[in-house]
C-alpha cells in the first residue's frame, strides 16, 4: 500500500537508476545508491509501521472475538451422557447445537430450535451489527418448540436431551450476504417445519431477557452473513495525499525540463573544451563522476549517461521525509481526536474513536453532509402525541404523554365503535412484546410508542401467548383475546404492516397501519380522503410523524383461499419466499376502511439547531433523506435550523412522468438564464429570481426522485438544480435512494468533492 503515494513511486525509480549506475557502465552515479536506499526503506518502514499500528488493532479485535468461549451441546458417543462443552468460537461448524444464556453473543448464524421463553421464542439485541440498541423478537416455531420440549416448559435439561436426541434435516440458503433474509425448512419424522428470518439469529448479536436459547449452527467462520457484508478495510487515501501527488507530477516534470536542461548545457561546454583534471587530479566535472571512475567509458552515449547524473543529482527536488511528516501530522491529529473531552459522551461513556488517522485532516474538507432525519437528527425517542378519529382530533401535545379525558370517556361509553376499533388496532397490530417486568420490547420505537399511548388511553396490551393477543380494556373485567392468523411485515419498500385477526366470535379482521401514500392507494372510499388529508397537514406541521390505521373484515371463504396461499409462500425457499410473501399481501392488503391518523413526536437531538447553524457558516451544503411525509420533513427542517425564514423553498414532488419532467426543465431553464445573466425569466411564471440563488433550499419526494434517477439526462439536470441549493430535502426515500443520491453527487461533480454520509441504523444502508 505504501507505493501507492507517487512520491514513494519516485524514491523507489531513482533508487533502482542509482544501482544500475553503480554496479553497470551505463552512466556515471554521482550519488552512493545504498544511502537513497536506507533513507527509502526507513521513510516507507516507518509509515508501515504506522498502517500496522491500525492493522495490529484491528487483529487484535477478530482474535479476540474468535477466542471467546461459547456452549456447544455434545454427546458422548460410549456413554451417551449429554453435556455443555466449552469451545471457542472459530471450532464452530455447521450442524452444531449451541446453547446461549442471557448476556451471551451468539457465536455463528443460529436457526433458533427452542427457548426458556414461551413457544421457543426470544429477545435479542442487534447493536453490534446494525447500530440499534432495542430489542427484537425472534419468535421460535411453536410447533417444533413444544415437540423440542417435550410440554415442559423451560426445563433446559430436557431440551437438551430431546435436541441432541432428535433426528432432524434441515435445509437451508445457500450461504449469501443477504443480512435480513434467511429461509430453510427443518424436517423431523417426516414433518416440515418451514423457516425464516424470524428464527433467525445473527452472529454477533447478544441475547436479553430470556434464560436460555438453543439453536442449529447454519453458517459458521467466514460464511456468516455478517462475515459476507464485511471486507477488507478499504485503503483510503486523504485529499492531502491525492494533492501531493498531483503536485508531484509538477515537479517532476520540472525537474526533468531542468536535467534536459543541464544536460544540453554541459554538451555545449564540453564540446568546445577538453576533459582537463587540476592540480589534485579531480576532474572539472568531479560532483558527475564518482571516485575512482573516468569521465569517459561509459556504454550510453555521453550525453545520455549524464542526463541519468543529473536527475540523480536533483533528487533533493522531492523531500522524502514527506509523507513522513504527514504521517506524524495525522497520527498526533488522530490521539488529539481521541482524547477531546469535547467529543467525550458522558450519557453512554463513548470517548472518540480515530480509526483511520490518515483521514482527519479530510474531515475539515467536507463539502457535502447526508443525513438521515430519525435517529441523527431526532433522538429516535416516540411519543404518542396526537391522534384523529373520523374528523375529530385527540391527545395531549404539551404533555409528556399522550392523554385525553374525552377520548377516553369515549371508549369507556362505547359512544364510538370507529375509535374503539382504532385503538384495538393499536394495542393488537404490531410485534411488540413484554418482558418480565412487564416492560415493552419492540422492533421500532414508534411501535412501542403507539402501544404505550393505546394503554394510556385504557385499552392495555397484556402479553401475547404465541399466536394468541391479550389485551385489558380498563372498564372491563376480563381480558380480550385476539388470534394472529398472520403477518405481513413492514419493510421500507411496503411502508406497512398487517396482520389478520380471529375475534373471540370467529369473525376476521385485517388490521392494518402504514404510511399515508400507500394507504390511500388501498383505500375503499375516497370520501374521507379530505379530512384525513387536513388531519395530515395539520400534524405535518407540527413536525410529528404520522401513520394512518385502517381495517378491513374478511369472510370465512375469503380467508381460506387467501390462507392456503399465504402458507404456500411462507413454505418457500430462498428469495422467492419475499417476494410470494410480498405479492400474496397485496392481495389482501386492498378496499381499506381508514379509521384515523396517529401523530409521534420524535425530539431532536440536543444541540442540533447550533451545529447545523455552524455548518452552514462554514459554508457546507447539508443533504437531509429521510422517509417522513414532505411536510414533516419541512417543519422539522425549520425546527432544527436546517431551512431559515426567507430561504427560497423550491418544491418537486409531482408524480406523473410528464409533470416531473416539465418542472425539472422550467425549474433548470431559470437557473441557468439567471446564471448567465442575472435576470428573471421573461417567459411564464419565473418561480426562481437572483435574490434566490445563494439561498435556496430543493424539496423532492421519493416518487418523483424514482423516476428522474431512471433517466441520465434528468440525473444531470438534478444534480445542476440541487447544487445550486443550499440545502436539499429528500422526502418519503429509500435505503436505496439515499444510497444513490450520495452517488449522484460524488460521480456527478468534478473535482469529487468529499462527503460525509451519516445514519443511526441498517435502514441507512444499503
Amino acid at each position: 500500500g505504501q507505493f501507492r503515494r507517487l512520491g514513494n513511486q519516485y524514491f523507489l525509480v531513482q533508487s533502482i537508476v542509482m544501482v544500475i549506475g553503480d554496479y553497470t557502465d551505463l552512466y556515471p552515479t554521482p550519488i552512493e545508491s545504498w544511502s537513497m536506499m536506507a533513507t527509502l526503506l526507513f521513510v516507507v518502514g516507518l509509515s508501515m509501521i504506522f498502517d500496522g499500528r491500525d492493522d495490529y488493532f484491528r487483529h487484535k479485535k477478530d482474535y479476540e472475538s474468535n477466542q471467546t468461549m461459547a456452549t456447544c451441546i455434545t454427546k458422548d458417543a460410549s456413554t451417551g451422557a449429554i453435556s455443555e462443552t466449552q469451545q471457542p468460537v472459530c471450532k464452530f461448524q455447521v450442524g452444531d447445537i449451541v446453547l446461549v444464556y442471557n448476556g451471551q453473543q451468539f457465536p455463528a448464524d443460529l436457526m433458533l430450535l427452542t427457548s426458556s421463553e414461551l413457544d421457543g421464542n426470544c429477545y435479542v439485541e442487534t447493536a453490534n451489527i446494525d447500530g440499534e440498541t432495542n430489542l427484537k423478537l425472534r419468535i421460535g416455531k411453536k410447533e417444533l418448540s413444544d415437540f423440542l420440549q417435550d410440554g415442559k416448559l423451560g426445563d433446559q435439561v430436557v431440551a437438551m436431551e430431546r435436541v441432541i436426541n432428535t433426528d432432524m434435516k434441515v435445509v437451508a440458503d445457500a450461504p449469501n450476504d443477504s443480512i435480513n433474509s434467511f429461509t430453510a425448512t427443518a424436517t423431523i419424522d417426516g414433518k416440515n417445519y418451514p423457516m425464516d428470518s424470524s428464527q433467525f439469529l445473527h452472529r454477533g448479536s447478544v441475547l436479553r431477557n430470556t434464560n436460555w436459547a438453543i439453536g442449529l449452527s447454519v453458517y459458521t467462520g467466514h460464511q456468516t452473513k455478517i462475515a459476507l457484508n464485511s471486507a477488507d478495510p478499504p485503503v483510503k487515501r486523504s485529499t492531502i495525499d491525492k494533492i501531493v501527488d498531483r503536485m508531484l507530477y509538477i515537479v517532476v516534470f520540472a525537474q526533468i525540463i531542468l536535467v534536459s536542461a543541464a544536460t544540453i548545457g554541459y554538451v555545449i561546454a564540453t564540446s568546445s573544451m577538453i576533459y582537463f583534471k587540476d592540480d589534485l587530479g579531480y576532474y572539472s566535472t568531479w560532483y558527475l563522476i564518482p571516485k575512482g571512475k573516468s569521465a569517459e567509458g561509459f556504454i550510453f552515449p555521453s550525453w545520455l549517461a549524464y542526463w541519468f547524473s543529473y536527475f540523480i543529482l536533483f533528487n533533493n527536488f522531492v523531500p522524502i521525509n514527506l509523507y513522513v511528516t504527514l504521517d506524524i501530522i495525522n497520527l498526533l491529529q488522530g490521539l488529539f481526536i481521541n482524547s477531546d473531552l469535547a467529543m467525550y459522551s458522558e450519557d453512554s461513556d463513548t470517548p472518540s474513536n480515530c480509526r483511520a488517522s490518515n483521514l482527519c485532516q479530510d474531515i475539515g474538507m467536507v463539502e457535502y453532509i447526508f443525513s438521515d432525519k430519525t435517529g441523527t437528527l431526532t433522538q429516535n425517542v416516540m411519543k404518542l402525541k396526537k391522534i384523529a378519529i373520523g374528523k375529530d382530533m385527540y391527545g395531549n401535545e404539551e404533555g409528556l404523554d399522550f392523554n385525553d379525558e374525552s377520548l377516553s370517556k369515549l371508549l369507556q361509553t362505547g359512544e364510538s365503535k370507529q375509535a374503539e376499533d382504532f385503538m384495538v388496532i393499536l394495542a393488537v397490530a404490531h410485534t411488540v412484546v413484554t418482558d418480565k417486568q412487564g416492560v415493552y420490547q419492540a422492533e421500532s420505537p414508534d411501535e412501542a410508542a403507539l402501544v404505550d399511548g393505546a394503554s394510556i388511553a385504557g385499552i392495555k396490551f397484556v402479553g401475547r401467548r404465541g399466536e394468541v393477543v391479550e389485551i385489558k380494556c380498563e372498564w372491563e373485567t376480563k381480558s380480550r383475546e385476539y388470534v394472529i392468523e398472520a403477518i405481513n411485515s413492514f419493510n421500507s419498500k411496503r411502508k406497512r404492516m398487517s396482520v389478520v385477526v380471529r375475534r373471540s366470535d370467529g369473525s376476521r379482521v385485517l388490521m392494518i397501519k402504514g404510511a399515508d401514500n400507500v394507504i390511500f392507494d388501498r383505500q375503499e372510499s375516497k370520501g374521507e380522503k379530505k379530512i384525513i388529508n387536513s388531519h395530515l397537514d395539520t400534524y405535518a406541521q407540527k413536525g410529528l410523524r404520522t401513520l394512518l390505521v385502517g381495517q378491513r373484515e374478511i369472510t370465512e371463504e375469503e380467508f381460506k383461499i387467501w390462507k392456503k396461499k399465504y402458507d404456500k409462500a411462507c413454505a418457500a425457499i430462498g428469495k422467492q419466499r419475499k417476494t410470494l410473501l410480498a405479492e400474496v399481501a397485496e392481495e389482501i392488503e386492498k378496499d381499506i376502511n381508514i379509521l384515523g391518523v396517529t401523530a409521534i413526536e420524535d425530539k431532536l437531538q440536543d444541540g442540533v439547531e447550533h451545529t447545523i447553524s455552524n455548518l452552514a457558516d462554514a459554508g457546507i451544503k447539508l443533504w437531509v433523506l429521510t422517509g417522513d411525509k414532505v411536510e414533516t420533513a419541512i417543519n422539522i427542517g425549520y425546527s432544527c435550523k436546517v431551512l431559515v425564514p426567507g430561504m427560497k423553498l423550491v418544491l418537486l414532488v409531482e408524480t406523473s412522468p410528464d409533470q416531473i419532467n416539465f418542472r425539472l426543465e422550467n425549474l433548470v431553464c431559470q437557473l441557468r438564464q439567471i446564471q448567465a445573466d442575472g435576470k428573471d425569466v421573461k417567459t411564464g411564471q419565473a418561480e426562481i429570481g437572483p435574490i434566490h440563488l445563494k439561498n435556496m433550499a430543493l424539496i423532492i419526494h421519493g416518487k418523483t426522485l424514482e423516476h428522474i434517477m431512471s433517466h441520465s439526462i434528468r440525473k444531470d439536470m438534478l444534480l445542476e438544480l440541487a447544487i445550486a441549493c443550499k440545502v436539499v430535502l429528500a422526502c418519503r426515500v429509500s435505503p436505496l435512494q439515499k444510497s444513490k443520491m450520495v452517488e449522484l453527487v460524488r460521480l456527478g461533480i468534478k473535482p469529487e468533492p468529499i462527503t460525509l454520509a451519516i445514519g443511526d441504523g441498517a435502514n441507512d444502508v444499503t
